[in-house]
């Protein structure tokens, strides 16, 4: 009897993360349809937060789930760069380079002085303020002998607030935007409808 029960708890726990996952896709899903700024990544931060601070979960995800993970996100990443993005920056590599230099100077030293005024180590400040992708930066942190729940914290409650704000950021600078036009019909949908049809006989 014990056995079976050992057994169903391992099954349950096994299956909570999946389920977890498919809920907030599902939760993500209606909240594209109410235009939350990047609903994949801000609910599902949402909600991990609300099961950490309610001690829902007890354990981490297994080692090879989040490896997986880290493995998704890095091609994920990756895949954003090709050739035309390439030519079209070409021009602003300096600026973008000086900007980013400049961006990480400042957080750097944002991070030297929150560790000076409060209990937080200057490894956790410094990887948890330093812009990038967030990530990488959760994902190694253990190696340069970072606390990765600080980091994991103040990364991902930058990358919420980032995503939230700037919306509304873009949206009052540039003022007003025009509705985007609407996308034309597929070229095989056209050919076959039965209007063309009718036009043509």
């Amino acid at each position: 009897m014990d056995r079976i029960s050992r057994t169903r708890k391992r099954l349950i726990a096994a299956s909570a993360w999946p389920a977890l996952a498919i809920g907030c896709y599902l939760v993500s899903e209606f909240g594209e349809k109410a235009r939350i700024p990047a609903p994949q990544l801000v609910l599902s931060l949402l909600v991990g937060v609300a099961l950490a601070l309610s001690g829902a979960t007890s354990g981490n995800l297994p080692r090879a789930a989040v490896s997986g993970s880290q493995a998704t996100v890095g091609i994920l990443m990756g895949s954003y760069l090709n050739p035309a993005v390439i030519r079209a920056v070409a021009g602003t590599v300096l600026s973008l380079t000086g900007v980013t230099l400049a961006t990480i100077a400042l957080c750097a030293g944002s991070a030297t002085l929150l560790a000076r005024v409060s209990r937080i180590e200057l490894a956790d400040a410094l990887m948890g303020l330093i812009p990038g992708g967030s990530a990488a930066i959760v994902a190694s942190a253990e190696e340069v002998g970072a606390d990765s729940r600080v980091v994991a914290f103040a990364q991902y409650l930058r990358v919420g607030l980032v995503a939230l704000s700037a919306p509304l950021i873009v949206a009052v600078a540039q003022g007003p935007i025009a509705a985007p036009p609407r996308p034309a019909p597929s070229p095989r949908l056209a050919t076959w409808s039965p209007t063309r049809t009718r036009r043509r006989a």
